[in-house]
């Protein structure tokens, strides 16, 4: 299970460490920070993993095009987990000319998902349907199924931010069956997670609770912390229409005490968000309510 070896490889951290130090200057280590992707990205450890991807990428002077592609990859992913949208940009477009020129669909297709993702987190929902459109093609004609399912759940994501609600409820129901033939706890729980926010919109607020707390549950064993916050946001919204400010209060300050934690951003639109919740926090609480409401929850374990 991904889970396994993810908890793994957190035992193992500091020994990792140890190794990319000793392995810098090769392509052996630069291989090394291009597997150890899913693990920095998933477990929160955004600086950790760009410091090493671009320390290594900047002392490998035989790496090749493939390897580099791979790597700038990773570098515009974490970049953009930090908020540096413009440096995640130029890492991403900057890998992209690698698979073109090397007539690559791999890995043209996973940095159109990943560029689409960007853009997406920017507010620019054209461009990001447009590449994620791109990946979902190239994935299907290679029959490339698990890269396919996630493609799908992401381009869903963006059909529901433009209000095409039936476009999305086909491209999850799709990646859904494709996740019956091979099991990935991530991309499950993103689709989840896509369902309840569909659910939410069509004002079903208690399905969408019930899949938002299953996703959590998912995004919990994996240490997906980035995907945590952003899932309590979304039941600190349900804890509002319900008129339980205090637990949307407690949910906003465990998610400012996560990023603050970790190390990633939230997107400028889910900032805002969470701002109008803590507001809505103080005009209808007590000074002392809402202060108490708070601190449960910045101190909180986020168990």
């Amino acid at each position: 299970h991904q889970e396994q070896w993810l908890d793994r490889l957190e035992m193992e951290h500091g020994n990792l460490r140890m190794c990319l130090d000793f392995l810098t200057g090769t392509k052996v280590g630069l291989r090394m920070t291009s597997a150890l992707h899913q693990f920095w990205y998933v477990h929160g450890h955004l600086e950790e993993g760009l410091y090493y991807m671009e320390k290594l990428m900047t002392h490998c002077h035989d790496a090749t095009p493939k390897m580099q592609s791979s790597v700038l990859n990773g570098m515009g992913v974490f970049a953009w987990g930090r908020g540096e949208y413009q440096r995640a940009e130029t890492y991403l477009r900057s890998a992209l000319e690698y698979p073109y020129a090397l007539q690559d669909p791999i890995g043209i297709a996973g940095l159109h998902n990943n560029i689409g993702l960007l853009a997406q987190l920017q507010g620019n929902f054209s461009e990001a349907h447009k590449n994620l459109e791109q990946s979902v093609k190239i994935y299907r004609q290679l029959s490339h199924h698990r890269s396919l399912s996630a493609s799908l759940d992401n381009l869903a994501g963006v059909s529901i931010e433009i209000g095409e609600f039936v476009e999305a409820e086909n491209l999850l129901n799709e990646c859904a069956i494709l996740l019956n033939t091979h099991v990935d706890s991530s991309i499950f729980a993103s689709m989840i997670t896509h369902r309840a926010i569909l659910a939410r919109r069509y004002h079903h607020i208690e399905e969408a609770q019930k899949l938002f707390i299953q996703a959590l549950q998912i995004r919990h064993g994996l240490k997906a912390s980035a995907e945590i916050a952003r899932i309590l946001l979304h039941l600190a919204d349900i804890a509002r229409l319900h008129g339980h400010i205090p637990r949307a209060v407690v949910l906003c300050a465990a998610i400012t005490r996560m990023t603050e934690i970790v190390g990633f951003r939230l997107a400028s639109s889910e900032t805002k968000t969470l701002e109008q919740y803590l507001e809505t926090g103080r005009r209808s609480l007590s000074i002392s309510r809402f202060t108490n409401s708070w601190n449960r929850g910045y101190h909180s374990s986020i168990e």
